[in-house]
């Protein structure tokens, strides 16, 4: 998820979700798979050699996306992030993050996933 300085929003940020998953470039076949079984989403290459597969439209997030984690859990450490991810969501699809108490609430989520989780 991302978080951003934005004057076009009331609340001085915008918050933007976003799922993405990362493969050297000579894995790009396998990238352009994931978007093409979701058809969703786009695949982007970088200058350090890897290939992404993003998406950040809400409605592919909460349409798409969530419910096949749902149906098909992960089996590893990230499925306490995927529940923080649905959470996120819960709390854009609802608008509170336009609030000041939903904007707070979301950048404790974000402090404590990946790499920050276990630091709280």
């Amino acid at each position: 998820m991302e978080t951003s300085k934005s004057q076009s929003h009331s609340s001085g940020i915008q918050v933007r979700q976003k799922f993405i998953v990362s493969q050297h470039v000579r894995d790009v076949a396998l990238i352009n798979g994931l978007k093409d079984y979701f058809n969703c989403g786009d695949v982007v290459l970088d200058s350090r050699d890897l290939s992404h597969y993003i998406i950040r439209k809400v409605s592919n997030v909460s349409g798409v996306l969530i419910p096949f984690f749902a149906q098909y859990p992960l089996q590893s450490s990230k499925l306490a992030d995927f529940f923080d991810f649905c959470e996120v969501a819960n709390i854009i699809n609802n608008k509170a993050h336009l609030t000041k108490e939903g904007l707070e609430r979301i950048q404790q989520i974000k402090s404590g996933m990946n790499r920050g989780r276990g630091k709280l």
